[in-house]
């Protein structure tokens, strides 16, 4: 089974339609949040999305107009996009998986599954559940799977492999931190990037394989 992750389009959709081409074919394919912002085609990645039955994870920059809260950077779109989200709320989760990998925007920290399971769980399919079954007002704090970024400071859970989005590659370089479980799918790059630009991850036979347009 083929199951491809890619995230964080944000209203540019040559970002979805450029991993899809590339990928070329799979099983599953999942969306790691954030649709919304910076870009100025939400409503073209949003059908995109939905015509290829991607599934579809919530991102900070989805989850704020739901919320109401305030994010930076916001685009002043048309009530059409906010009216389109919201119906189709229903198709958002904050987790998903495939094998023992956890998928979701941010990446589940040590600090937030401390402070915010009440079991001892690591059952990646459990630990999934668990995240789905939070309200979503719930998961909106910086240590959370939707705003979490891993640090010197702040890990992601210890002997769990994860896939998200949010955190761009370049900033692990920048900060000379790895960690060999945590897997970034985030497309953007420090040095621009321009139509033909791609990065997206491949689940297969357990492995994890990450596509990458820019040369390492």
């Amino acid at each position: 089974m083929k199951t491809i992750i890619f995230s964080d389009c944000h209203g540019r959709p040559d970002l979805i339609t450029n991993v899809l081409d590339h990928a070329n074919d799979w099983d599953r394919a999942i969306f790691a949040g954030d649709v919304l912002d910076i870009g100025t085609d939400p409503l073209e990645c949003i059908d995109i999305l939905l015509e290829n039955n991607i599934e579809l994870l919530w991102g900070n920059h989805d989850l704020a107009p739901i919320l109401g809260k305030h994010i930076h950077p916001v685009s002043d779109y048309d009530t059409e996009v906010y009216n389109k989200i919201r119906s189709i709320k229903h198709c958002f989760r904050i987790a998903s998986y495939q094998d023992d990998i956890l998928l979701t925007h941010a990446g589940l920290s040590q600090f937030f599954y401390d402070n915010y399971f009440d079991i001892d769980i690591n059952n990646t399919k459990e630990i999934s559940d668990y995240l789905n079954h939070m309200s979503l007002e719930s998961v909106w704090n910086d240590q959370s799977p939707i705003w979490f970024r891993p640090s010197k400071w702040y890990d992601p859970k210890v002997g769990l492999r994860q896939i998200a989005g949010h955190t761009p590659p370049d900033y692990f370089k920048y900060y000379n931190i790895a960690y060999p479980d945590y897997y970034t799918v985030d497309p953007y790059s420090i040095n621009g990037f321009g139509t033909d630009r791609y990065r997206y991850a491949v689940i297969e036979n357990s492995g994890i394989q990450i596509f990458d347009s820019n040369p390492k």
